[in-house]
């Protein structure tokens, strides 16, 4: 055989080798296991739509290609705007709205209402996975209410859900409410029920955006108390009889009615300030003071105990005013948010300062008898903005 027919036979070989050894390659990639990734959208799992994979062989000289193309993905609804969405972490993702926006990717996805493209890429070894889908975000607000019936001098907590944080929201009511707390997808306010307001039904509508929520409130009658005592002169005429104390009152504590800071800091059930005290006047009492015809109301609840009783904050909150005022003494304000606000008032002395944040239990002063106080207690108060609320409430509150 000559020289020629023989290198002949061997390139024929050798591409038959050659042939046979990428025609089995490329079975064994066509083959090869398809990997199964996380890629779920509010528990819903994703199949991936294109699926390339490849592999060189010979130094990288010949790179083999596998593709696999599954059928589109009907768009997913969500009626919530905080969504999961969970993701392989190898996964690259990118989430456009239809102005073919950016939206930053995190598991706990807030998504505004209207179209979004999903699409996540994933390389393992050989393979590259695609998968592309979109959601409809199609959100109505939920409204929860911790109170239909509530007493009088009662407290509602209006929670609400799905909402933007741009969406506009209106309150009307006979009841005036707390400022409005606010996160990219939900809001929360207070509205105390004034316990001079006689106990019958009330109506409340919420505006959210566009969408109007009415309501009944079937506030109930509360048995306030009444008393009869009798404060000396001489300590009526150098407090609620002296018109220098009525300015400085005043000038103090007014300004807390209408101020208030945006952050909740309270947490769960707020506690009684003092432990092991009797309750000599309770919320809302009617008082006769030295054989008045006409009462005045008792704003909050006065806890008899031993002068040098420690207070504890009744939750966390800011420090808004800590300083004696001749009506009242010793007195310290601390806001909880959004002008929910507890008062201490008549204290030997403070421990505290005006711009602490204290937390609840926390340390902040004494029980005395300063400004017009007959004897050792605490005159302990609750108020959003300018309505006092019964402390009751607050103790119940989750």
């Amino acid at each position: 055989m000559k020289l020629w027919t023989k290198l002949i036979l061997l390139v024929l070989a050798l591409g038959l080798g050659l042939g046979g050894y990428i025609y089995y390659e490329q079975k064994q990639l066509e083959n090869s296991e398809i990997q199964s990734f996380e890629v779920s959208f509010n528990g819903t799992t994703i199949e991936f739509l294109d699926l390339q994979m490849h592999k060189p062989i010979l130094g990288s000289l010949i790179d083999l290609s596998y593709y696999v193309h599954q059928d589109g993905f009907n768009d997913l609804n969500s009626d919530q705007m905080l969504n999961t969405f969970k993701v392989d972490p190898r996964a690259k993702v990118r989430i456009s709205n239809e102005l073919g926006e950016d939206v930053p990717y995190q598991e706990a996805l807030v998504l505004e209402p209207g179209r979004y493209s999903i699409s996540v890429n994933i390389v393992d070894g050989i393979a590259q996975y695609d998968y592309l889908f979109h959601v409809v975000v199609d959100p109505e607000p939920i409204i929860s209410l911790s109170d239909l019936q509530p007493s009088q001098g009662g407290l509602v907590l209006i929670d609400i859900e799905n909402v933007s944080k741009a969406t506009e929201i209106q309150v009307i009511s006979n009841f005036k409410p707390s400022a409005i707390y606010r996160t990219a997808h939900s809001a929360q306010f207070y509205l105390p029920m004034a316990y001079q307001s006689e106990a019958k039904n009330y109506g409340l509508q919420i505006v959210v955006g566009e969408d109007v929520f009415d309501y009944a409130l079937d506030v109930q009658t509360y048995a306030f108390k009444e008393s009869h005592f009798t404060v000396p002169v001489s300590i009526s005429s150098g407090t609620v009889g002296n018109q220098d104390a009525v300015k400085q009152y005043r000038d103090a504590i007014y300004p807390t009615y209408v101020s208030f800071v945006e952050e909740v800091y309270w947490k769960g059930p707020f506690i009684i300030p003092v432990e092991g005290a009797r309750i000599s006047s309770t919320f809302g009492e009617k008082r006769f003071v030295n054989n008045a015809k006409n009462p005045t109301r008792h704003s909050g609840i006065d806890y008899a105990i031993a002068c040098g009783t420690d207070v504890y904050a009744s939750n966390a909150g800011i420090v808004e005013f800590a300083d004696f005022l001749i009506m009242i003494g010793n007195t310290i304000v601390i806001d909880h948010g959004l002008g929910l606000k507890t008062y201490y008032e008549h204290m030997e002395d403070i421990v505290i300062k005006a711009g602490d944040i204290v937390e609840k239990g926390q340390l902040i002063g004494h029980v005395g008898t300063t400004g017009y106080s007959t004897g050792c207690h605490l005159h302990f108060q609750a108020m959003v903005k300018n309505q006092s609320i019964n402390p009751d409430v607050l103790y119940r509150l989750e």
